[in-house]
């Protein structure tokens, strides 16, 4: 990933090198009219440093070292991420009405998608997915 040492874009997110160790996510606020970065914050929780949070903090545009874009998911992950979603929401209405066939079936796909390796068999699932509904509503 090729980091970019021009000025930082006010239109999109993206990932910032700000001198930490590591990189942040960064971003502009038009009504602030300056960048902001998130930054990893950790406090006390029973006796122990297990409080993890994120803060925002302001940052000149000059002290962003270098930037690059947020990765884009490949259009598989895409569709895989598209599926995962109306599953879910598959699944909450089906509890929900108690819809124990869709529940079932809802739940299987959702697992079998999520160690898909293509798209072809991500069709594959959701066309056996498909016609075991259409077989259940005419039973």
């Amino acid at each position: 990933m090729k980091i970019n040492y021009t000025s930082p874009p006010k239109d999109k997110p993206f990932i910032a090198y700000v001198g930490f160790p590591w990189s942040v996510f960064c971003y502009y606020n038009k009504a602030d009219d300056c960048f902001y970065y998130q930054e990893m914050q950790i406090g006390i929780y029973e006796g122990e440093y297990t409080d993890t949070y994120f803060e925002s903090e302001k940052i000149d545009e000059g002290d962003i070292i270098g930037w690059w874009d947020m990765p884009e998911p490949s259009e598989f992950d895409k569709q895989k991420i598209n599926w995962i979603e109306i599953l879910k929401g598959n699944i909450k209405i089906a509890e929900k009405n108690g819809y124990a066939n869709i529940l079932k079936n809802s739940e299987d796909l959702l697992c079998d998608i999520k160690e898909a390796k293509t798209i072809d068999e991500i069709n594959c699932l959701v066309a056996v997915y498909n016609e075991r509904l259409k077989r259940s509503e005419t039973v």
